[in-house]
């Protein structure tokens, strides 16, 4: 287009600038749009998780809920010959679960492990 002298070297150059910020903002917008949905299977595995492991240590054995307990817990404590437990951060958001009301019915109806 400078060769037809319709547009000058110094338009494109701004034009062509603009573009390629346009661009990158666009490119930083799908990215953050894509980062929830890349959660979302992580979020499922520890959900799943979560229910085989409250399921598991009801039925399981010492050794079993010995393991659950490790798995789970970041930091576990005895205080007055009473064991004190804290959920590894990506466990700890499920103490919460009763705030989300229909994620908690849901797993009530169906406490049992998925196959």
């Amino acid at each position: 287009m400078c060769a037809d002298g319709v547009i000058g070297v110094g338009e494109l150059a701004e034009d062509r600038e603009a573009l390629l910020v346009e661009k990158r903002r666009l490119e930083d917008e799908l990215s953050r749009a894509r980062r929830p949905l890349q959660l979302i299977e992580p979020l499922q595995r520890s959900i799943s998780f979560v229910e085989q492991a409250v399921f598991a240590f009801d039925k399981g054995n010492a050794k079993q809920r010995e393991r659950i307990t490790r798995a789970v817990s970041s930091n576990i404590l005895l205080k007055d010959k009473k064991p004190l437990i804290e959920a590894k951060k990506l466990f700890a958001m499920f103490r919460d679960l009763k705030a989300i009301p229909r994620m908690w019915a849901a797993w009530e109806s169906n406490p049992e492990p998925c196959p």
